[in-house]
């Protein structure tokens, strides 16, 4: 399939076609959900549906594969020592982390004294997690066009592949903050209004993911088909705010991504400290164990032992770090990320200066 139909790839030959064929999965359950009214997800429990894409899709569980990558890998060595050193650059993630496990352990134990400080907390949690999923899919994308001569016709590409993916990304994030405020049902909005917010954003979304879907087609013609097979999975968005289905399809995806991009990372180069990684990751299932099983009661407005808050308002918290950190690593503008997470992601950096591969 890679070299043949899909001549771009930016993966191995296995890891591509993993990548490109996983979103089909849930492309058939979202059909069969929507024409015959029928959900496999609720065969599964709300707790079992979590634990399946957060864990084993890696949703969550990749939260410790950026803190491997830093921990492990030589070129990464190197990009600590630019921010600072190793002692310093450490001591600042400690002190982030910490303030972070204060702040979501404050909103956990309020929200059970107060209903709308547990949609502060889902609010804060949809806006971040959306945006950096989002971005990582469109940075993985520009990854199959990182090859083309900076001429007129690939700056044109380039410029208008950003203003729609920006254009849907300010879409999902203000219609799934108006679901939050409409499900909190602290805000009195008339059903009408409701009904057409749904029914026209979703198909603006729609839109805006096809031409998405169609623009390096048009742009590039069949030699990357492979792009417009991947930005296949941003026609799930759109439906993220009506059905179940979408919203475990996007985070099963994005947990896939990040595992197959930090294989490729570790491939090219080494994993140094493999008993740290086996620790850190099942330090991160443990917590999110934890986190998962007790967020109906949060939900609900329920007690929480002080402990249970603290390893929920960890694991959250670890998940925000996540975010932080990768939007760093990632901004290929930047030249020692192009000399040390562009070592890992293509071998030979200097070839991609002008390119983005993850927001």
């Amino acid at each position: 399939m890679c070299k043949g139909m899909f001549k771009k790839a930016i993966f191995t030959r296995k890891s591509e076609m993993i990548n490109l064929l996983f979103p089909m999965i849930f492309f058939i359950l979202m059909v069969i959900e929507y024409f015959y009214n029928i959900n496999y997800l609720y065969t599964f429990s709300r707790q079992q549906n979590a634990f399946l894409t957060n864990i084993i899709f890696l949703n969550i569980t990749h939260n410790a594969f950026t803190l491997i990558l830093l921990t492990s890998t030589l070129p990464l060595y190197k990009w600590i020592d630019h921010h600072g050193g190793q002692e310093t650059f450490w001591r600042k993630q400690v002190l982030i982390f910490s303030t972070m496990i204060l702040f979501f352990g404050l909103l956990i134990y309020f929200s059970h004294q107060y209903r709308f400080v547990f949609f502060v907390f889902v609010l804060i949690n949809f806006l971040f997690a959306a945006h950096h999923a989002l971005s990582q899919t469109f940075g993985l994308s520009l990854l199959y066009t990182i090859d083309l001569p900076r001429d007129a016709l690939f700056y044109k590409a380039e410029k208008i592949e950003r203003f729609l993916f920006s254009t849907l990304m300010f879409s999902v994030l203000l219609s799934g903050s108006f679901y939050i405020m409409v499900s909190s049902r602290l805000f009195d909005f008339p059903l009408s209004m409701v009904q057409s917010f749904v029914k026209y954003s979703i198909w603006i979304k729609f839109l805006l993911a096809l031409m998405l879907v169609i623009h390096p087609f048009y742009f590039f013609k069949k030699d990357y088909l492979g792009k417009s097979f991947f930005n296949l999975r941003y026609l799930i968005w759109p439906f993220t705010i009506i059905s179940t289905t979408a919203i475990f399809a996007t985070t099963s995806i994005h947990g896939i991504e990040y595992g197959l991009v930090t294989r490729k990372m570790i491939k090219n180069d080494s994993l140094r400290r493999p008993i740290l990684a086996f620790m850190l990751i099942a330090a991160v299932i443990v917590f999110a164990v934890i986190r998962i099983d007790n967020y109906e009661k949060i939900r609900s407005g329920q007690y929480l032992a002080p402990w249970l808050i603290l390893i929920s308002s960890v694991s959250v918290a670890f998940s925000f770090l996540h975010y932080y950190l990768d939007r760093r690593l990632f901004k290929m503008r930047h030249q020692i990320n192009r000399e040390t997470v562009g070592l890992l992601l293509f071998n030979n950096p200097d070839e991609h200066r002008n390119s983005d591969a993850k927001s």
